[in-house]
């Protein structure tokens, strides 16, 4: 009863947000959803204030190349998410830009690209991710923190990280490129940013790999930094941390609507789960001591304010980016609350659907054979097509490699969510009938990428699925995906989810797994 009135019961901000907060939280049809295509209104500012608007980006685990969906809708890519980038910059002049975490590529090859990458769009600061931390390093590194290392001695844009000391010395990490804060001065505006190492980094990562380093506790770092940072004169503090605050399940089951199309409510009480190590943080936070909080790691959207601290995420590997407007009281070097314009991530579209103007494929009910070219801000997106057959040739590769994994393990299918640290592989068996359900769920809720190969086929301008209903299905995962699955873990798990003998249908195949499943040795070397 009490989640059915989370709607009715929304509080209002005086703070301003882009798009009518339930203009699209609607089961069908919608008009730019996650899109900002016309030229925008800005308000004019009263004497002594001065807007800074804060950018960002989250889990691109490097990927410089468009995603690719079944409905051949592209996002992101380095060349169009640079695009977007520079739009953002032409119209506010200044920027502040920032990547909260799991930045780096599984493929360390790749690493000069993802730095290249980083240093042309001026970042201002970036921290580390989980996924950072359970890579898997060249044979001539000793851990980890020699491929940060790699990557810091040459990158402009420092690595921010506040938290993680050096046992020998008992001070902050002092490789090259690495800061424990950093101040930035914007017409006379000073911010603050310090990068958060998250708090389960030690319970999930090996030890090889973290050697010699010690997390101290984020509230306890925060405090220090933000009151060092305020002393130097910042009047606006930004954290950087890769963890995750879910503000989209609650919300979505009360509007019986897909995840896809909620929480856009920055306001709204008590549709965010505080019982995390990011709800803990927020609720431990004294109120006005941060402005905001970019976060990641979930895949999902967050645009909501917890104790009058805005956190932000966006959709990974380059498909969204986030971005605030803050006023700032020149004399009482503070952000001015009302004054806080909240965009809701921006999708980095290559083309739009005509009848909606975005890329967003998750509405069954729109049109999505008619298109029209992407734009944002008032300003046209110009993909680059001369590339697209080598992006198309990236995930054939990536694709093939999952059905080697595929036809190895005798499985049907593999369920491979984004941004997601990979436990036990297992392989499961379940009706076709069951699967049918979950994919038909996870369609509505956006979340098609993570089958592979794709089961979804649009015919006619209709979905259908390539599966039986009169069969079973075997289907390869992780532990900790199904966990994490919200159709999935009742279907395969029992309550009892620490024994793994009370599972269903479920084959243990190993009890380590690199942290990229498309690694095809890791499986074939069992």
């Amino acid at each position: 009863m009490m989640k059915n009135l989370i709607l009715i019961t929304l509080i209002l901000s005086a703070c301003t947000f882009k798009k009518a907060a339930l203009k699209n939280q609607v089961k069908e049809g919608h008009e730019e959803l996650y899109t900002e295509p016309s030229v925008p209104k800005i308000s004019e500012l009263a004497e002594g204030e001065e807007r800074i608007v804060i950018a960002s980006t989250n889990d691109l685990h490097g990927r410089l190349i468009p995603i690719e969906d079944s409905f051949g809708i592209r996002l992101g890519g380095k060349d169009v998410l640079s695009q977007y980038l520079k739009i953002l910059r032409n119209q506010y002049k200044d920027l502040v830009l920032v990547d909260s975490g799991d930045f780096l590529p599984s493929d360390t090859n790749e690493l000069k690209i993802v730095h290249d990458f980083y240093e042309t769009q001026n970042y201002d600061a970036l921290t580390l991710g989980l996924t950072d931390f359970n890579l898997q390093y060249p044979k001539h590194m000793s851990s980890s923190i020699d491929l940060f290392k790699e990557f810091t001695k040459s990158s402009t844009p420092p690595l921010v990280l506040s938290n993680l000391f050096q046992l020998k010395t008992g001070r902050t990490v002092e490789w090259e490129g690495v800061k424990p804060y950093v101040m930035k001065e914007i017409r006379g505006i000073k911010i603050g940013i310090i990068g958060l190492v998250a708090q389960d980094i030690v319970a999930k990562t090996p030890v090889h790999n973290r050697t010699g380093l010690f997390v101290e506790e984020m509230v306890q770092s925060t405090l220090r930094h933000a009151r060092l940072l305020r002393s130097l004169g910042s009047d606006v503090i930004v954290v950087l941390t890769h963890d995750s605050l879910n503000c989209n399940e609650i919300l979505a089951e009360a509007a019986k609507l897909p995840l896809a199309k909620v929480n856009f409510e920055p306001r709204a009480k008590g549709i965010c789960d505080m019982n995390s190590d990011m709800g803990h943080f927020l609720e431990r936070l004294p109120p006005n001591l941060v402005d905001v909080v970019v976060g990641g790691r979930t895949g999902q959207k967050n645009v909501n304010v917890i104790n009058e601290t805005l956190v932000l995420s966006g959709f990974p590997e380059g498909r969204s980016l986030n971005y605030v407007e803050f006023t700032v009281d020149k004399k009482t070097h503070r952000v001015l609350k009302d004054k806080t314009v909240i965009h809701q991530p921006v999708m980095t579209c290559h083309e739009f659907f005509s009848e909606t103007r975005d890329c967003f494929t998750g509405d069954a009910s729109v049109d999505h054979t008619k298109r029209i070219p992407a734009k944002f801000l008032g300003q046209d997106i110009v993909p680059d097509v001369e590339n697209k057959s080598a992006d198309i040739t990236h995930s054939v590769r990536t694709l093939e490699q999952v059905a080697g994994h595929l036809a190895y393990m005798k499985a049907d299918f593999a369920y491979v969510p984004e941004s997601e640290e990979r436990t036990q592989l297992v392989v499961f068996e379940i009706s076709g009938s069951e699967l049918k359900d979950i994919l038909e769920q996870d369609f509505n809720n956006d979340q098609t990428t993570h089958w592979l190969p794709v089961p979804f086929v649009l015919k006619n301008n209709e979905l259908h699925l390539s599966i039986s209903t009169n069969k079973n299905y075997r289907i390869l995962s992780d532990v900790e995906s199904l966990l994490k699955s919200p159709f999935l873990r009742h279907k395969v798990v029992s309550a009892d989810v620490q024994n793994h003998s009370s599972w269903k249908h479920i084959e243990v195949i190993s009890d380590e797994v690199d942290s990229a499943l498309a690694a095809p040795i890791a499986l074939n070397d069992k």
